[in-house]
């Protein structure tokens, strides 16, 4: 197998930074995972990032929103109502 890092890998990392309410190292592992490691992010990884904003200390709304724009612009990704809420 592989060692490179997947969507699932930046999945779990990224709710990890969720749950640490870090949106800054949420928002630069979003930024790598194309630029650096060429996986594309799916709507779990989005959600996972808005996540990290609206519970980071302050909130980060605007970069929520911000995200949440992003992946509605993307095709590849299946926005659902939960990652709405998720930026609300």
């Amino acid at each position: 197998g592989s060692n490179e890092p997947n969507v699932f890998t930046f999945g779990a990392l990224m709710s990890a930074c969720a749950r640490a309410r870090n949106a800054d190292k949420a928002v630069k592992l979003l930024n790598a995972m194309e630029s650096k490691f060429g996986v594309k992010p799916n709507a779990v990884v989005y959600g996972s990032a808005i996540s990290a904003c609206e519970r980071n200390f302050p909130p980060r709304h605007m970069k929520a929103i911000e995200l949440l724009h992003q992946a509605c612009d993307n095709p590849a990704i299946n926005v659902s109502p939960a990652l709405f809420n998720t930026a609300m």
